[in-house]
This record gives structure tokens, sequence and C-alpha cells, in this order.
């Protein structure tokens, strides 16, 4: 819930924030908003999912027209125990270019330091058709542009029609 005081700061136009967390987002030259951590409601059950649900939270964030999925040995429930987490993240109609790529690719390995697994990132707007044949439609939706995701699962079943009448 909410406290009654921070909600009457709120209604009264006031910051809802204690002067010291203001004072650290200006001192670090972030909007103090970027310091709370999002939480994606994932709908995966899988072991050990929630280590990741804020970084697909605040990968979603980064860019409304993104989709985030999963791949690799977690999506395909071959995973082991220590086996790193493989998310994908698609754009349309604009295509991820490799500098937001990177930047991205950056804040995920940041925000994923203290973690057990590992957490890797790969851009689908710019794999290799062989990566894409690769993925054999083990993707799994994990937050962001549903729209986007439909998008990408139409090419990934358009490879693989391709493939089966080849």
């Amino acid at each position: 819930g909410i406290h009654r005081n921070t909600l009457n700061d709120f209604l009264r136009g006031r910051s809802v924030f204690l002067r010291s967390f203001k004072k650290m987002a200006e001192g670090l030259q972030i909007d103090p908003l970027d310091l709370l951590i999002p939480e994606s409601d994932l709908k995966v059950d899988l072991p050990h999912i929630d280590e990741i649900k804020p970084i697909v939270a605040r990968l979603a964030k980064k860019n409304k027209k993104m989709a985030v999925v999963l791949l690799g040995s977690q999506a395909k429930k071959k995973a082991k125990k220590y086996s790193d987490w493989d998310l994908g993240i698609f754009s349309f109609p604009r295509p991820i270019d490799g500098i937001q790529y990177l930047r991205l690719k950056r804040q995920v390995e940041e925000w994923s330091e203290d973690l057990v697994r590992k957490v890797d990132l790969v851009n689908l707007n710019q794999a290799p058709l062989w990566f894409l044949e690769d993925l054999e439609n083990f993707v799994i939706f994990l937050d962001g542009h549903a729209e986007s995701f439909a998008y990408l699962k139409g090419i990934l079943d358009g490879i693989q029609r391709k493939n089966e009448t080849a």
C-alpha cells in the first residue's frame, strides 16, 4: 500500500521521494524513477525465473516497441543447474540498431553482475539466418511489445516452413 503522507504529498504537488533519495539520484545524474527496480509479471514457469524479472522489466521499459524473449537451453527446458539466461530482443517496425544494442547489452551486464547465472543479450533484429534457424521456434515471450513478438514469431515460422519444404 501507499502511506498516507506519501499520498498527501503527491496530491499537493510535492515530491514523493525523500530528500536523501532525490539527492542521491541527482548525484548520479539519474531520474529518481530509474532507481526504482521494476519487476515483470512473467507468466513462465521455469526454475529461478524470478532472478531475471527486474532485468526483463528494465529492458522492456527502454524501448516501448521492443519484445524481450527467452532463448537457449532455458527456453528449451534443457537447462542445467547454472545454465545462463539467453535473452533476445526484437523491435518492430523500427529495428534495434548496433549502438542501441551495445548500450542495452552493457546495462544488462551491470544489472546482472550479482546473479549466480550469467545473462546474455542477443539482438534478434540483426541475427544471421543460421542463428534464427537454430532457434527452432524455442522462443518464449517474457515482456514488452506483443506485436513485435508476433512479427518475430512470423519470421521464425516462415524460416521453419521454408526449411521443411527444402
